[in-house]
């Protein structure tokens, strides 16, 4: 069995251990100890101060947030959005990429829909970007969730009832290199992963596992983050864009910061045996989703 990526600092530590070993880090930054201090008062901050990533609960309260919080001003506990809270969710580039990709996957996964049956989602998160999809005339539609953390496939069921999915659902936990399934899938739908792997080969051999549980003609719908600077800089406001660097880089040394280009990715889907292979970009050009084809 594989280790989290995404969240996996000093896993057990607690939220005490890393906030120290954090304030350790302001003797370089110390500037900082200001932004330190108000992450520590909202539950998202909190996470981040210990995990130094988010896990899949906290990038679907990313990904829905312009729906949720933006409107209502309150966040997933409750609680009125704090300042930094809403720079974050609002503001920070990478942030509002996430959120625009994640639009982008939910309307290319619609238009396979009815003809794709058996989907699965790797490293499914919480689902959403399959479960919000509107199943209307696609009969015997069956999703598969794999993932290594098993809290959030509890999650899973829950966000399937919360959207009123009929059909059947179907969790494995296991590692995104290294899983079976009893039979091929028809769409694999993947966000989140390959941005926390630092070698090549490593994300090519994803690919090819991805590629190795498609049948025939399937697709597969997946994400990366392009290197800094290929982003588009005029879609980019310059003061959300310092503060992102403050937060994530200098203070938290977040461990999601894996950069490729479109030709590098390009590159690793078609040795992993993929082709039709189209690239759809946010505004900013930061977090492109990628949709390939299996034709054999």
């Amino acid at each position: 069995m594989g280790e989290l990526l995404s969240h996996t600092f000093e896993s057990g530590a607690g939220f005490d251990k890393a906030l120290a070993e954090l304030r350790g880090r302001l003797d370089s930054f110390p500037q900082h100890r200001d932004l330190l201090e108000k992450l520590c008062q909202f539950e998202l901050g909190r996470f981040l101060v210990e995990h130094r990533g988010i896990d899949g609960y906290w990038t679907d309260v990313v990904v829905n947030h312009p729906e949720r919080g933006r409107v209502t001003g309150v966040n997933a506990q409750g609680e009125p959005l704090s300042l930094l809270e809403r720079q974050i969710l609002d503001q920070a580039p990478t942030f509002l990429a996430t959120q625009q990709r994640y639009q982008i996957f939910r309307k290319q996964l619609q238009k396979e829909l009815p003809k794709a049956r058996r989907l699965l989602s790797v490293p499914s998160g919480l689902m959403s970007e399959l479960l919000s999809l509107d199943y209307s005339g696609s009969e015997s539609v069956q999703l598969i969730a794999v993932d290594l953390d098993s809290s959030i496939l509890q999650r899973v069921q829950e966000n399937a009832k919360s959207h009123g999915f009929n059909g059947e659902l179907e969790l494995v936990k296991a590692d995104a290199w290294d899983f079976t399934l009893d039979q091929p899938v028809d769409l694999i739908t993947s966000n989140g992963l390959n941005i926390y792997v630092a070698e090549d080969d490593r994300v090519e051999a994803l690919y090819r596992q991805f590629y190795r549980v498609l049948k025939p003609r399937g697709r597969l719908v997946a994400s990366f983050l392009t290197p800094p600077e290929s982003w588009d800089m005029d879609k980019i406001d310059p003061e959300a864009l310092s503060l992102q660097k403050s937060v994530f880089a200098d203070l938290l040394g977040v461990n999601w910061q894996q950069y490729r280009s479109e030709q590098l990715t390009r590159q690793q889907l078609q040795h992993a045996g993929f082709s039709e292979i189209e690239f759809i970009y946010d505004e900013a050009r930061m977090f492109p989703t990628v949709v390939a084809s299996r034709l054999d």
